[in-house]
C-alpha cells in the first residue's frame, strides 16, 4: 500500500505546512500543529499496518461485462474483481469480492495513472454509472484507462442491501410509508450490526490500493 500511504502523508504534510504558514493569522500554535500531524500519521499507520489474511495476488481475470437492462455494451470495456478480507485486522476474516469495470485507453501505451470514478451514492453502483458517464471522459481516455469501481457494500461488491424497500409504493399514505420505511431500516440495521463498521472510507481506500497493486498501476487519480 506504499503508493496510497505516501500520497496520504504528502497531503498531511501539506495540511500542516498550511497551518504553520498561516499560524500568525489563525493563531494555531506550533505544538498543536505537530499534534495534528502525529494524529494523522498514527491513524494511517494503524490501518496500513494491520495484518492481512492470505488472498489471491494474481492479476484479475477480465471478462465481458453484462450491461444493465436497457443499456448497450461499452466499447473496449471489461469487468473483473479482486478478493480482499472483509476485516483486514482479522486473519480469520472471510473474503469479499470488489468488482470493477475498466475501459482501456485508446493509446496502446497508456499512462500508468488511470482515472478512477466512484458513484457518489449513497450506495450506488459505479459500474452501472459507467454506462451513462463514460462518453464524457473521451479526452481523458485517449491516454488513460478509466476504472469504475463498486466500493465495498455497493453494486456487486458484497452489497449491503435492505430488502423490502421496493414494497413502499406511491399508493401508501405518508404515515404508512414512513412507518414501513422505519421498520425496514430497523431490520436492516440489525442484519448488519456486526460488520457495518467494516464498510467505511478507510477500508474502501485499502480496497482501491489492492486493485491498484494487482493491476500494476503506479497510482490512481480519483
Amino acid at each position: 500500500m506504499q503508493a496510497v500511504w505516501f500520497r496520504f502523508f504528502e497531503f498531511s504534510l501539506l495540511i500542516i505546512a498550511t497551518h504553520l504558514n498561516t499560524a500568525h493569522l489563525r493563531r494555531i500554535p506550533l505544538g498543536k500543529s505537530c499534534r495534528i500531524l502525529t494524529l494523522i500519521i498514527n491513524s494511517a499507520l494503524a490501518i496500513g499496518c494491520q495484518p492481512h489474511n492470505a488472498i489471491n495476488k494474481e492479476m484479475p481475470q477480465f471478462s465481458q461485462c453484462t450491461p444493465p437492462k436497457g443499456q448497450t455494451p461499452i466499447p473496449e470495456s471489461q469487468c473483473a474483481s479482486v478478493s480482499v478480507p472483509e476485516n483486514p485486522a482479522d486473519i480469520t476474516s472471510r473474503s469479499i469480492d470488489i468488482h470493477f469495470l475498466r475501459i482501456k485507453a485508446v493509446d496502446a501505451k497508456p499512462e500508468s495513472d488511470p482515472l478512477v470514478l466512484i458513484q457518489g451514492g449513497p450506495g450506488g453502483s459505479s459500474q452501472t454509472m459507467a454506462y451513462s458517464l463514460y462518453r464524457y471522459f473521451t479526452s481523458v481516455r485517449q491516454k488513460r484507462d478509466l476504472l469504475f469501481i463498486d466500493l465495498r457494500g455497493t453494486g456487486e461488491s458484497n452489497p449491503l442491501d435492505c430488502p423490502g424497500l421496493e414494497t413502499i409504493t406511491a399508493q401508501m399514505s405518508d404515515q404508512e410509508a414512513l412507518q414501513k420505511y422505519r421498520a425496514i431500516m430497523a431490520d436492516c440495521a440489525h442484519q448488519y450490526e456486526n460488520n457495518s463498521h467494516l464498510y467505511t472510507t478507510a477500508y474502501a481506500v485499502a480496497d482501491l490500493e489492492a486493485i491498484r497493486s494487482r493491476l500494476g498501476y503506479r497510482q490512481f487519480n480519483v
